[in-house]
């Protein structure tokens, strides 16, 4: 299945279930020009613009490298906050974000059958549109964390953004795909819709928790806190799918680990003295 058909299919489910969380929902307060901007922002930035770029990227770039690109959403943060000055940046927390980005990387590559293979035989045009997807969440990160009105909870928040998306790619989509050559449900494999299914739940929750610990942890620490999935990903690997977890990547989780607790604490901490 083409990239892009995935990524839209995606987005649309994750529209649909939050819309039904939405219909659960209490009435919210009604919308205005900050919430609609707050949502138009979100949208684009942290659904519409990394999903489409991440699939269709997928098309001609590797799995494992692609998430070690993914991987460079706190540098990019960092280095946006570091020009607004929207945060302290402290070289404490700079040595964790690095030190998770190697972590990171490391843990991947030892997991990856490619290697330093990927950079070889992966055109570099296609690795500059994958590094589009980490500096979208980047923005979004950002921005989203800037607004002060036009907020109206994390769950309302999340489940309103995932809405306006869906609703963005379907307006899209139906300017730019023919009607007879969209394909059917029935045309689409067993493993394409269980795997869109999966992602979109996974995907709702992740926005849920993403505009949680951004009311409480600003940017910086919501991005390199995402570090951690990696890890969580290798255990989960090794105990449920049989995987292999080398020493390599006990030494590449423990940088993440370091990382994530040194940038966390440069914030508790206050700025460096």
């Amino acid at each position: 299945m083409p990239g892009g058909l995935l990524g839209t299919i995606q987005i649309i489910a994750l529209g649909l279930g939050s819309l039904a969380v939405r219909v659960a929902l209490r009435p919210g307060p009604s919308a205005g020009a900050a919430r609609a901007r707050f949502l138009g922002a979100a949208a684009l930035l942290l659904v519409v613009c990394p999903y489409m770029v991440t699939y269709i990227a997928l098309e001609q770039v590797t799995a494992s490298l692609m998430a070690i690109v993914l991987t460079t959403t706190p540098l990019f943060t960092v280095l946006i906050v570091a020009v607004l000055r929207t945060e302290p940046l402290t070289p404490r927390r700079l040595s964790g974000v690095l030190l998770g980005l190697v972590g990171v990387s490391g843990l991947i590559w030892s997991q990856a059958d490619d290697g330093v293979e990927a950079f070889r035989t992966h055109a570099a045009g296609f690795l500059a549109l994958a590094f589009l997807s980490p500096a979208s969440y980047a923005i979004a990160n950002v921005v989203c964390a800037s607004f002060s009105s036009g907020r109206a909870g994390p769950v309302r928040d999340a489940v309103d953004t995932n809405i306006v998306a869906a609703s963005l790619v379907v307006l899209v989509a139906s300017f730019t795909v023919p009607f007879a050559s969209a394909p059917s449900v029935s045309n689409l494999s067993s493993e394409a819709v269980w795997f869109t299914a999966l992602a979109a739940c996974a995907n709702g929750l992740a926005s849920v928790v993403f505009f949680i610990a951004l009311a409480a942890d600003g940017p910086v620490d919501t991005s390199t806190a995402g570090y951690v999935s990696a890890v969580v990903a290798a255990l989960l690997g090794m105990l449920f799918l049989g995987e292999t977890f080398p020493v390599a990547a006990i030494g590449s989780a423990a940088l993440v680990l370091l990382g994530v607790w040194l940038s966390s604490r440069a914030t508790r901490g206050g700025a460096e003295r």
